[in-house]
């Protein structure tokens, strides 16, 4: 008999394989039917408790915390200061009318500070809403939705200050809103060029009463700037934050330097119908109209961090006021 026609008692190769693999399963098996029923149980469950950790890890790392802190603003001040400390990655809604920063003004709208939109709100979600102080109605509303509101005082550069580590401190994001404030610190500080003239700063007209103007005063940020330019503000302890134009002249100021956006509003006047009343105002014939100056731009009216361009621009101003001339003895 031939070698290849001799029966052999060895399992052929293709057989080897599939009898090991199930050899090894048994064991396996039989391995784990000894197992203690607890540890049976730990094993099971140790995959998932391992992936419900992994999963509570993200969740509360912060880069996840950094994306839940989403942010809306509900006018320009409180929006310009949320780009400066950082945070614009995390806004995600603007106040009706936003012109500044550009990459925000195809963002959702959600009124303003006096209106918030509430159903666009609710359909957004934000974490936070960052609101300007004085709004207490506005305050009210939106708490009462269930949204965590940041109010922030506009008005002064003190308050300002307070606000920017307010809204850092609140989002994580205190060490740009440090900068931003040291910043400001620095390119605000006193240049003190006017020397003592009498200049009053005019912010607009008021919505209602178109008769009557806003004036900067001693306690908010435009007097103040004015102050650290040396100039004296005839209107600083006017009880009132609205003056007429007659009431404006009455002060005796030696300047009117306008603020506004730079476009004319409805009922807004154009600038050779603006200086022909202020000459129609007068009510005494011998009485002496103000030189009037006019500074303007987007950012003019917004106490942010583009503050520092209002206050190079009043500079621009107040170095180019003449000399007045002497007193002529009677």
């Amino acid at each position: 008999m031939t070698p290849s026609s001799q029966p052999s008692s060895a399992p052929s190769s293709s057989s080897v394989a599939p009898l090991r693999a199930a050899q090894s399963r048994s064991a396996h098996w039989r391995h784990w039917a000894f197992k203690p029923p607890a540890l049976r149980s730990l094993a099971l469950l140790l995959p998932v408790l391992l992936l419900a950790t992994g999963c509570l890890q993200e969740r509360n790392s912060p880069n996840a915390k950094r994306v839940a802190q989403t942010v809306a603003a509900l006018d320009a001040v409180t929006l310009e200061l949320a780009y400066g400390v950082g945070l614009a990655n995390r806004v995600v809604a603007v106040p009706r009318g936003t012109l500044w920063p550009p990459e925000a003004t195809s963002l959702p709208k959600v009124g303003s500070a006096s209106e918030p939109d509430l159903r666009v709100l609710r359909s957004i979600a934000p974490r936070y809403v960052l609101l300007p102080a004085g709004h207490d109605a506005s305050r009210a509303a939106l708490e009462e939705e269930g949204f965590q509101v940041i109010e922030i005082e506009t008005q002064s550069l003190g308050g300002l200050r307070v606000g920017i580590d307010t809204l850092g401190a609140a989002l994580e994001s205190s060490g740009a809103a440090e900068g931003l404030r040291r910043r400001l610190e620095i390119t605000l500080a006193p240049r003190p060029i006017a020397e003592g003239r009498r200049v009053v700063i005019t912010l607009g007209r008021d919505a209602e009463e178109r008769d009557k103007i806003r004036i900067a005063r001693e306690d908010d940020w435009a007097g103040e700037l004015l102050s650290r330019l040396g100039a004296f503000n005839p209107a600083e302890n006017l009880e009132s934050p609205f003056a007429s134009m007659q009431e404006i002249l009455e002060l005796q100021p030696e300047a009117i330097i306008e603020l506004s956006t730079g476009s004319l509003d409805k009922g807004e006047l154009s600038a050779e119908e603006h200086n022909a009343a202020w000459r129609s105002a007068s009510t005494e014939p011998d009485q002496r109209i103000p030189l009037l100056y006019s500074v303007t731009g987007s950012h003019v009216l917004i106490p942010g961090p583009r503050l520092p361009r209002t206050y190079n621009q009043l500079t621009e101003v107040l170095q180019g006021l003449p000399i007045p001339e002497p007193a002529v003895a009677p």
